[in-house]
This record gives C-alpha cells, structure tokens and sequence, in this order.
C-alpha cells in the first residue's frame, strides 16, 4: 500500500470511529483529510492541463462546494498547500513509527503464531499526532486571520458535514 493510501486509509479509520462513537467531528480531522482532497485534485488537475484537457472544474471543486469567494478561495487553497507541506515530515516519522512497532509485535513471515493482542499506540505516535493537531490548528487561526473568523466557522461546519457525510459507513447486511 502507498503512503498516501496508508494515511487516507488511517484518517477514514479515525473518522468512522468518531462517527460511530457518536462523537462530533474534529475540527482539525475534517480539515486534514479536505486539505488532502485538494492536494490530490490540484496534481489531478495539473496533470489533465499538461494532456491539453480543460481541468476548471477540479480546480473550481471546493470553492464551488463551499460558496468561497475568489479570496477565500485562494487563502484556503493555500493554506491546505501550506499545512500539508508541514505535515508530511511528521507523517513520514509517523509512518517509521508505525512501521517498528509492527516489526516488533508482528509474527515473522512463515511462522504459526498468532499476535497476542493488538499493542497500545507508542508514546512517540501520541505526541506526533498531539504535534499534528496542533500544526493544523495553526494553520487553521492562519485561515481565519485571513478570511475572518465567522468565515472560518461556516466552513468549518461544511467542511465538517462534507466529510462526515463521505464516512458513514452503512452495512447492508447483518455482519455474522
């Protein structure tokens, strides 16, 4: 599995464990994984233009889906470039992180154990997402200096709806 399809499969994870918890979404949740989203549409878009194919209307997504104005639109795409940057060296430590403990608790290759239980999160994990949060709260206050605060809180709650909307998981069927 790529890093990129790692942290996204870890941040639905979290996301639906809130949604099942019944607990709101955070903040700084919604806005990591929205900021992802536009990560990837911004180099999907810039791909399409370098193939000759009209990519506005990626371009356009989130500004559209959230009634952003020219200027908001520009501090949001900039903020999301700006915070994922910063963002990407914790996930790669994150990823060392996670990748050790795996090593360490996993049965090695062949043999017929089984893993006792599932270990408890490394302290080194806990402080690097307490890290990560706090990294995407800055940028988030960087956000509403820019756009004004009651801006941010209206797209706070899109943005929160959005992504809570994307992560409900329904089974069709009784699981056995």
């Amino acid at each position: 599995m790529s890093k990129g399809l790692l942290f996204v499969a870890v941040l639905l994870a979290s996301v639906v464990a809130q949604a099942r918890a019944q607990a709101p979404l955070a903040e700084e949740t919604a806005f990591e994984v929205i900021f992802r989203e536009v990560q990837w549409a911004d180099a999907r878009a810039t791909a399409l233009e370098q193939k000759g194919v009209p990519s506005a209307d990626l371009r356009n997504r989130y500004k559209n889906l959230f009634g952003l104005d020219d200027k908001a639109d520009q501090a949001f795409r900039s903020v999301a470039s700006s915070c994922m940057a910063e963002l990407e060296s914790l996930d790669a430590r994150a990823a060392q992180i996670i990748l050790a403990t795996k090593t360490k608790f996993r049965p090695r290759y062949g043999s017929t154990d089984r893993a006792s239980s599932v270990p408890p999160p490394p302290p080194e994990l806990i402080a690097l997402q307490t890290q990560k949060t706090a990294t995407i709260r800055k940028w988030l206050d960087s956000l509403g200096g820019q756009i004004g605060r009651g801006r941010l809180a209206l797209l706070s709650a899109d943005v929160r709806r959005h992504v809570a909307s994307r992560s409900v998981v329904e089974a069709t069927r009784p699981v056995k």
